[in-house]
């Protein structure tokens, strides 16, 4: 995720909004199939720019073993969203998501990158009520 770098040194630095704003123009969050609500998604990632202070600072040791070592031990059921246009990172931590977890279910969304509920808003809806309706039913 070079990408990233940026955005991480002026979070490291300080800079919250220079963080959001960098944020906001990377590729993960552009819209394809809905790019009119492009400017409401930038405006929340900015209006919610303080999230850069402490979004980079560990918050707890890491596990032993790592979660990708435990990743078999999940019995819930589990649905992964991803846009046909997320970032290949994206991709294949999804991936991983669905090979390692028994049973899990792999949603992939045309037209769409990494803001699925921005980008298809009835459809990202829709599959979500769906699974959850699926998985509390008896």
């Amino acid at each position: 995720m070079t990408w990233f770098g940026p955005i991480a040194a002026m979070a490291r630095a300080g800079h919250p909004d220079s963080a959001a704003a960098l944020f906001a123009a990377a590729p993960l969050v552009k819209l394809y199939a809905n790019p009119a609500a492009q400017g409401t998604l930038t405006a929340l990632i900015m209006a919610n720019a303080q999230v850069w202070r402490d979004t980079l600072r560990p918050r707890t040791p890491p596990l032993t073993p790592p979660a990708l070592a435990q990743l078999g031990k999940i019995h819930s059921p589990v649905l992964v969203m991803v846009g046909a246009h997320d970032s290949p990172d994206t991709r294949a931590i999804a991936d991983t998501i669905v090979k390692s977890v028994r049973g899990a279910k792999l949603l992939v969304f045309a037209k769409s990158g990494h803001v699925l509920n921005f980008d298809q808003p009835a459809k990202f809806d829709s599959a979500l009520v769906s699974f959850l309706w699926y998985t509390a039913s008896p």
